[in-house]
């Protein structure tokens, strides 16, 4: 038997990769994979630390002690994650009854007026019937004129008492559906945000129903990377995707403030939302299920925002997110509370240990520094036997991490983001003593800027770990003695350079944000457009970036042959095009096909089309699977998976999808498509993505930019296909249906 033949038999017998797919990670044989890792851990965690209490330095026992309880940390803060995180529960609700009395709030207090009317847009473009509120706490003409603009409830104060939690406590007193949507000011809701909620409510012990909260801006400090890249994970993608789906599994999801939908009644029987702490939704949560209610979670994101840009509005947004937390604990007596499980007694306070864990953190940052600088170790062993007992627990660590991560959460990365964090969590567990603190609107802005103060705690770390290994090499090259066993040298030389590297990368995230020019978010939507024909043939551009102000085309000019510039584009969308007159003089061919093409402004003519743009960019995410966007990485489970089953490192292929225009017959309208030479992986199996509903066996006359401009290819549509992207869902909301197409010669029919 071949090795290939052996690995293909073996695979045969494993569970199953969930790269393409990531609810696999859900299925017994991931579980059973999930209980094994979780045994080997804690006899490797169980056995290094009861080796560890032998082998204190006995010169220094209080240093000793101080970093073996930082290492315990370590493991209280993972075995949290592995039981919040131990199942993801997953609903279906009924349908809803047509006939609910809903209100949809949006808050509001100095963002811009262009974000929260995007948002009052979307809101009010929600399909299922309800009443649109305008909750104005800036109590701004400009925002009056929006809720006159759409029809909308407008409601301002005149003070800004208890902030946030004083303006919907203000609105529940003018309200009366029996349902609030809430959003805040910058997440435009998709259109079908009640339609798939409300039918939780069916049970009348639900109190709540939280989505993910998700953002449109994928390059923000907390996504980490910029636009292109094709995984768009977050900080708290993990949070959103595995703890709150495990939080629902104990009955213990939180309320994250947006992006949810509350029972009126509930509300009013714990009096409204509470005042006292500066997280009025997570509180307003633990106090809902100490009175016996209980929440749902609904894992799709349905709800998009704007993620903090620069540096200081990421860190002040965690930073009143912690101290709100500490506040909680601390006024709820969490975890051991009445009218909690302990399980959501757990849950709840567990929210808080982020941030209580910024000490263990500043111990294992300090520890590197005063070891090199004071030749002071915190144990006594030989080489050999530490390796022998802390290598497999380091691995087993990493394991475990990352497959009850479920590829939303990474070990490295997590330590990345805890360093960017530190300095806030330190803050902020001040809380656990009373103080009053102010509420802090997280900024909305799209351009970065760096406020270097934000950075200090960065900058110390990695200027003393870099001394402190300097110390260490300057005193080698002198020949001096050094007062550590070589290998504890080496290896605590190691760590606070890896620490210095997590405090670069945090500082290089900050610079790469505050270059951010765009005030209107550049989306890389592969869509299409057409050039009004001022001369020759008409054929479709591709679109680099577009916001609702302009467009970057890709590798091709508006000017016709005889020199004179378009004034008009036609602009193709999933199941619609707008026609666009633009701003713009003369545009030259670009050889680079994305970079060199000046931008395409639109000049509106009216808001009606500006706002089908608005809702198609920003209320939805039916782009990201079609562009190839994946909000998971893989585990190191599936990447040994994908060997046995492909026999390389890569992994199995995403399909690429590339924009294109088809029509039935000559005389219809073109609409957008998108095609690729393989569907689910499978070479071979061409398909494409229409925003309509099409007879088996219609053939379509397809054209497509770049190279092949010009050409029609004709193509007969075959079955649907299931599952053939990640995230399928995501194009449901814009009608998208993915078949099987076969090419036809020219003249078929």
């Amino acid at each position: 038997m071949g090795i290939r033949t052996a690995l293909q038999s073996l695979a045969a017998r494993l569970p199953q990769s969930a790269t393409l797919d990531n609810s696999r990670h859900d299925t017994p044989g991931r579980h059973r994979l999930r209980v094994g890792l979780l045994v080997l851990y804690v006899f490797a965690a169980s056995a290094y630390f009861i080796w560890r209490l032998t082998v204190f330095n006995p010169e220094a026992p209080v240093f000793s002690a101080v970093f073996y309880v930082a290492e315990l940390v370590t493991i209280v803060i993972g075995m949290t994650l592995i039981a919040v995180g131990w199942r993801r529960k997953r609903s279906v609700p009924p349908a809803p009854p047509r006939n609910l009395a809903v209100d949809v709030f949006v808050t509001a207090y100095n963002e811009p007026v262009s974000v929260i009317r995007r948002t009052v847009l979307a809101a009010i473009n929600i399909e299922y019937p309800h009443v649109t509120w305008l909750l104005d706490d800036g109590n701004r003409t400009e925002l009056k004129a929006v809720a006159q603009e759409f029809g909308c409830r407008y409601l301002a104060r005149e003070h800004n008492l208890h902030a946030k939690a004083g303006n919907l406590n203000n609105a529940l007193r003018h309200a009366s559906g029996a349902f609030v949507a809430m959003f805040d000011a910058d997440h435009a809701a998709q259109r079908d945000f009640l339609d798939k909620l409300l039918g939780y409510f069916a049970d009348s012990r639900i109190a709540f129903v939280q989505t993910p909260q998700d953002f449109y801006n994928l390059d923000s400090y907390q996504h980490g990377r910029g636009k292109r890249s094709k995984n768009i994970s977050h900080d708290i993608s993990q949070f959103h995707y595995v703890g709150q789906p495990g939080r629902y599994h104990w009955n213990a999801a939180t309320f994250c403030g947006s992006s949810a939908v509350v029972r009126r009644s509930a509300l009013d029987d714990i009096g409204g939302f509470p005042t006292e702490t500066v997280t009025e939704d997570m509180h307003a949560a633990v106090r809902l299920q100490k009175a016996g209610y209980s929440s749902a979670y609904h894992s799709e994101p349905l709800a998009f925002g704007i993620a903090p840009v620069g540096f200081a509005g990421y860190l002040r947004q965690r930073l009143r997110w912690g101290e709100g937390n500490m506040d909680v604990v601390r006024i709820e007596h969490l975890p051991l509370v009445p009218g909690l499980t302990p399980a959501q007694g757990y849950c709840y306070s567990a929210l808080s240990w982020l941030y209580i864990s910024a000490w263990q953190r500043l111990a294992f940052y300090l520890a590197p520094v005063v070891l090199l600088l004071f030749q002071i170790s915190p144990i006594v062993a030989d080489f050999e036997v530490f390796l022998a007992f802390f290598a497999p627990h380091l691995l087993l660590t990493v394991l475990t991490f990352e497959e009850f991560g479920r590829g939303y959460g990474r070990f490295f990365r997590s330590d990345v983001f805890g360093m960017a964090q530190f300095g806030a969590g330190l803050f902020a567990t001040t809380s656990l003593v009373p103080r009053s603190k102010p509420f802090r609107v997280t900024p909305k802005l799209l351009t970065g800027r760096i406020e270097w103060l934000f950075l200090m705690p960065q900058f110390l770390v990695l200027g003393a770990s870099t001394c402190a290994v300097g110390y260490l090499v300057w005193l080698w090259l002198r020949g001096a003695s050094i007062g550590l066993m070589p290998w504890i040298a080496i290896f605590v030389a190691a760590l606070a350079m890896l620490n210095a590297l997590y405090a670069a990368l945090v500082i290089g995230n900050a610079v790469r944000v505050a270059r951010l020019s765009d005030k209107e978010y550049m989306h890389p939507a592969p869509l299409l457009f057409e050039a009004e024909p001022v001369s020759g043939s008409v054929t479709p551009i591709a679109v680099h970036e577009i916001s609702v102000e302009k467009l970057t085309p890709r590798g091709q000019g508006l000017t016709g042959s005889d020199g004179k510039c378009a004034s008009t584009i036609r602009l193709y969308l999933p199941g619609t095009s707008l026609d666009i007159p633009i701003q713009f003089v003369h545009l030259e061919n670009s050889c680079d096909g994305a970079h060199g093409s000046p931008d395409i402004w639109f000049d509106w003519r009216n808001s009606h089309d500006r706002n089908r743009l608005d809702l198609c960019l920003h209320a939805g995410r039916w782009y990201r699977p079609v562009y190839g966007y994946h909000e998971t990485s893989r585990t190191p489970y599936d990447v040994f998976r994908d060997v046995l089953d492909t026999g390389s490192l890569r992994g199995p292929e995403r399909p690429g999808w590339r924009p294109a225009l088809y029509s039935r017959r000559s005389t219809d309208k073109k609409k957008l498509c998108y095609l690729t030479d393989r569907i689910g992986g499978r070479h071979g199996t061409a398909g494409i993505i229409i925003f309509e509903k099409l007879p088996l066996g219609s053939i379509l006359s397809v054209s497509e930019p770049g190279p092949a401009a010009g050409t029609v290819r004709r193509y007969r549509i075959g079955e649907m296909c299931l599952r053939a992207v990640q995230d399928q869902i995501a194009l449901d909301s814009v009608g998208g249906k993915i078949h099987e197409i076969s090419r036809q010669p020219c003249g078929a029919s």
